[in-house]
Formats: structure tokens, sequence, C-alpha cells
């Protein structure tokens, strides 16, 4: 009986090692980075920090690599908005600049200390506490199921929020302003992909129209304030929404390139939170009067005479034109900067002749035309554009 009772003792023992060898192990895929602890500075209103990767020298694959060192930036860059920042720390990426002279005259920086920001060393996470109220407004751990893998082509983390009411990720068409109301979980995919504007309720995915903007607010029921949050990074993502049971949403981005540059705005209402967002990113520009006017466009004049066509129709019913616009049918090949010579022969005679008439032309300048995107290799790109021609 004694002899039972020990190898009972060994068995359950030994699944308990079992059981905590496969959470460590599913921690650690989920989340390998730990913080190297002789490489945090803390100084003022901007810390930071080196992070190290459990998988270094594991990942063989040369074409998706596995950043193995990663070097973490916390700056606070006003007293209501935190920046975390997140990058390779041996190789320079793709980061996308904020071409606004204003932010900085407009922010006044804040000791990082007191933003209410807090991290844990293995594996890495951080949580913000609001000062204000005391509670923690964003959460990345494994106590949140969260998530940080930082490959060369593929980047993921979870952000965990005490709000389950999102508003934002344009450009989309939704039911309501709010995300993800049809089902519990959802994704959104941000990819400017020139779609009109398609109705999108998280189900699919992979309709995105034509703004791309990671930038979304969540409802915080306690306080009755808004959250914001904004992902700096111009890649083609998906932002995976899961509205918790007790009220709460965990949000993973998913992103093909880059890297993370999150700015986490402080709980106000949500005119205030806005205001502080385009005060970062630059306002709208003051549109020209001209551009209040009646606008002609459409894809599909094949030729200069199509256009000549719809201008004359217009004057002969009377309706004021003021601006012509010419979408992708006017290049040569689908290439920016140039004109098809046969099928829109003589569109720099007809420009001047709608000058004359205080009509302005304006050409559709379409970048993703020949320009290869995050995904695709030079061949995509021929095959792409001669496709878009065979149309």
């Amino acid at each position: 009986t004694w002899g039972l009772l020990m190898k009972s003792i060994y068995c359950v023992i030994c699944l308990i090692l079992i059981a905590g060898s496969f959470l460590l192990a599913k921690a650690s895929e989920d989340n390998p980075f730990y913080v190297d602890p002789n490489s945090v500075k803390k100084e003022g209103t901007k810390w930071s920090m080196k992070l190290l990767n459990h998988h270094a020298g594991l990942n063989e694959d040369s074409s998706n690599k596995e950043i193995t060192t990663a070097d973490v930036t916390i700056e606070g860059v006003d007293v209501n908005v935190l920046n975390i920042k997140i990058i390779d720390a041996n190789e320079r990426r793709w980061e996308a600049p904020i071409e606004n002279p204003d932010s900085g005259k407009l922010y006044r920086r804040e000791q990082v200390e007191n933003m209410g920001f807090q991290y844990t060393n293995e594996p890495f996470g951080f949580n913000i506490v609001d000062p204000d109220s005391d509670d923690t407004v964003v959460e990345m751990s494994s106590a949140k199921s969260s998530s940080l893998k930082f490959f060369d082509k593929y980047l993921e983390i979870g952000l965990w929020y005490p709000g389950r009411r999102i508003y934002g990720l344009g450009e989309r068409t939704t039911k309501d302003f709010e995300l993800c109301t049809e089902h519990d979980n959802c994704i959104y995919t941000l990819w400017g992909k020139d779609a009109g504007c398609p109705y999108d309720d998280g189900s699919k995915g992979g309709k995105s129209a034509y703004g791309q903007q990671a930038f979304y607010m969540i409802y915080l029921p306690s306080s009755k304030l808004f959250e914001g949050v904004f992902l700096l990074n111009t890649n083609d993502q998906d932002a995976l929404i899961f509205k918790v049971a007790d009220g709460s949403s965990r949000v993973v981005h998913k992103i093909i390139g880059g890297v993370f540059n999150f700015y986490f705005f402080y709980p106000k209402k949500a005119d205030v939170i806005m205001k502080k967002y385009h005060e970062l990113i630059g306002r709208p520009y003051i549109a020209p009067f001209w551009s209040l006017g009646y606008h002609q466009c459409r894809w599909g004049w094949n030729t200069l005479d199509k256009v000549k066509e719809v201008v004359a129709k217009l004057e002969e019913k009377d309706i004021p034109l003021e601006v012509v616009w010419g979408d992708i049918d006017y290049m040569d090949g689908y290439a920016d900067f140039s004109v098809d010579p046969v099928r829109y022969k003589g569109l720099g005679a007809f420009v001047k002749e709608l000058h004359k008439k205080r009509i302005k032309y304006v050409p559709i300048i379409a970048v993703s035309y020949t320009h290869l995107r995050a995904h695709e290799t030079s061949l995509h790109l021929v095959c792409r554009l001669l496709l878009e021609k065979k149309k």
C-alpha cells in the first residue's frame, strides 16, 4: 500500500511538472521576450529598456527571421498621452513619420513616473494605470492572455482594455459607429485597397476601403469616459477584437511589417481625445474655395474624347462645373506621372482649354499601382500591372 501511494504521488508530481512545462512553453511561444535588467534607464520623460528573446538561435527561417533583441522606449509626450515603441535593436525598419511640426508645440512633456506606467520583467509586459482614477486602462500581460511576437514579416501584440464598446479603425461602413456589435469576436482589416465603402460587420475581415487609420477609442463604463489608442504603422494589418464576458475586451494587432509604435490617450471625454489625436498627427487643412464646388469624376473614361463629351454635356445643360478629375484611365500602363499617348493624346491642350473656363483638372496619382506593396516581390508587381492593363 505504501509503495502504491508513493507511485501515485510520483505520478501526480510528474503530471504537475508536465503541465507546468507546457504552460511555460505556451507562454514562451506567445511572448518569448524578457527584460534585460541591466538595460533599464529611467530618465524623466523617457524611459528605455532592452528585450531579449528566449528563441534566440532557434528560428532558422531566413525568409521570416525572428527578432531576437528589441529596444523599448516609453515616453510621456504629453500629460495625457504615453508613447510606447518597440523596435528591432539590430536592424533599422520602416517607421511611419509624424510630419506635424506643431505637435511639439502643442504637447507638454510629462515624467513617465507620473503616468502610471508599470512593467514586468519576464515575460515582458506592461500596464497603464490612470493617475486620476487608479484604474488599469491598458494591460499587456500573460494574465490577460496577451501575446508579443516580433518577426521580420509578422508582428503581433495583444492588449486588454476594461471596456468592450470600441469605435474607430476607419475607413469602413458599419451598422452603427460601434465595432463588433453583431459578434463576440471580430476581425477588421486595415489595408487601403480602393474598395468602395463595403459593409463590414467584422465577421470575415479583408474589407478595408480607401483610408487606413489604426486609431480607436474604448468607452469605459466605470468612469463614463473614453480612452484612445493609435498604432502608428502603415503596413497591412488586422485588428482582432475579442469581447470578454466580464465587460472587458482584448484587441490583437497582427501586422506584416514595421514596428510597434503605440500612442495611448488617457481617459477623457471623446472630443478631448479627438483633439489630442489631431494635435499629434496634424489637423485637417482648410479646403480651397474652388474645392467646394461641383466636381465630376469617374473611373472608366478610357479615352480623352469621353471626357470632352461629358464636359460638353454639362455645359449644354448649364450645370456648374469647377473641377474635372482624371482617374487612372489617363495613365500609360498605369504608371504614375505618365499619359497614354494614344487614348489621351492632346490632354495638355484640353487642360489649357479648361483653365480658360476657370475649370480645374486634377489627375489621380495611385501609388499602389506602381509601387511594391508590403508583401509583394517585383514579379507580383509585373503580374498585377499586366492584369490591370488587360482590364
